[in-house]
This record gives structure tokens, C-alpha cells and sequence, in this order.
């Protein structure tokens, strides 16, 4: 990912794709009884990227999908660990000019009221800070200023430290300032058997966290 209109061809490219599977879903779910009314997207780290976009978003399958004339709207979105401002380090170089594929911010003011959730892994806050160097990664991720804002508001900068629980709760805020509802969970691995490896990609998910996402899942589809 060294040029930022190859890494903005693959985010699209992966939100037409999901945007087929999810219509095709959507258009089939009585076949199976289930109620297209109380979609829930569901995704993670670059998934939770593409779930938000479809779900505050459109749908834009492909050319060629084979339900590209189906309509469905998302009851609710969970995104865990999501990378919300593109702060993981492998996109350092071309992320700035890519973010807006990557990331939700100009879709908000036109959004459909989502029920959102962002979950966290305890891991994930670890293998994700970003320390004393905010303005060489944030400034230019973020132009308007508008989510160094809200990461100041919530004291994430006040240990000189921001990462993926940080950008959880800036994200949730900078939505419900448009009055979108959003909240944020962080999983408690209180079994510690939940295992995140290197990139904050969950490995293998412990009873605790399970416990502690499904609800949520199930809440924002009411």
C-alpha cells in the first residue's frame, strides 16, 4: 500500500463486494425466516471499516451482483476494533489521501439513524497506541480538526498516547454529535481467553467476550 489510489481501489472494491453479499442476504432472508428489518452489520478491524460505510452509507454492489436491485437498511452496525482514523502503522504512508474511502466522516450529516456499537479488545489498546507523535499521523488524517476535538474533549490525549479505545470513544461522540446513536464497549477478557495477535485482529474469542458482544449485537437489531 505505497500508493493512496491503489489503497482507495481496494476499500471500494471490498465495500461493493460486502454491499452485494449484504443485498443478496437482504433480498433472500425470508427464505430462511429471517427479518430483513433488524439487519445487524457486523465486522472487524478493516470489516468494521467496510460495515460502516455500508451501513451509513449505500449499498453500491458491483455491476453485475446478483441482487443489485434489492434495498435494505442496517438496524444496527458493531464494529470491533475498527480502525477509525487508518491509525494502524501499514498505512502511515498513503492513509491521509485514503481515509475518506476507509472511514464514515462525510457521510454523517447524511446518515440513517444507525444503532451503533464499537467494541474494544483489551489487546487491541496495547498493539495500536500511538505515543507523542499526534500531529505527525493525526493532523493529517484529520483536516477539519473536528476528531482531534473530540479526542481532546474525552482526555484521550492527556497521557500523550491515542489508540484504538481512544479512537472508539472519539468516533462514538463525533457521531452522536450529529445525533447518531452510538455507544462503546470494551471487552473484558476476564478469563483471559480471548486472544488478539499482532494487527488487533481477534485470534480466537474467549466465553467472557462472547458474552459481552452478543448482547450488544442483539440489542442494537431491537
Amino acid at each position: 500500500f505505497q500508493d493512496p489510489a491503489v489503497l482507495t481501489e481496494v476499500s471500494r472494491a471490498g465495500q461493493s463486494f460486502a454491499g452485494c453479499a449484504v443485498s443478496l442476504v437482504a433480498s433472500r432472508a425470508g427464505e430462511f425466516g429471517a427479518d430483513p428489518s433488524r439487519l445487524v452489520l457486523v465486522g472487524e478491524l478493516f470489516g468494521a471499516n467496510v460495515a460502516s460505510m455500508l451501513a451509513l452509507g449505500t449499498q453500491d454492489p458491483y455491476p453485475g451482483c446478483a441482487a443489485t436491485a434489492s434495498s435494505w437498511s442496517a438496524a444496527g452496525l458493531v464494529g470491533l476494533n475498527g480502525d477509525w482514523l487508518v491509525a494502524f502503522p501499514l498505512f502511515d504512508p498513503v492513509a491521509a489521501a485514503a481515509i475518506e474511502s476507509l472511514s464514515p466522516w462525510p457521510l454523517l450529516d447524511t446518515a440513517p439513524d444507525v444503532s451503533t456499537v464499537f467494541a474494544v479488545t483489551i489487546d487491541a489498546v496495547d498493539q495500536t497506541q500511538h505515543c507523542d507523535e499526534a500531529n505527525t499521523w493525526l493532523t493529517p488524517r484529520d483536516a477539519s480538526g473536528s476528531m482531534r476535538a473530540q479526542l481532546e474533549a474525552i482526555g484521550a490525549t492527556e497521557d500523550g498516547c491515542i489508540d484504538f479505545g481512544d479512537l472508539a470513544d472519539a468516533t462514538a461522540a463525533e457521531m452522536s454529535s450529529h445525533d447518531l446513536e452510538a455507544e462503546v464497549i470494551r471487552l473484558p477478557n476476564s478469563d483471559n481467553a480471548t486472544r488478539t495477535i499482532s494487527g488487533a485482529q481477534v485470534a480466537e474469542f474467549g466465553p467472557a467476550d462472547i458474552a459481552a458482544l452478543l448482547p450488544a449485537i442483539t440489542t442494537v437489531a431491537e
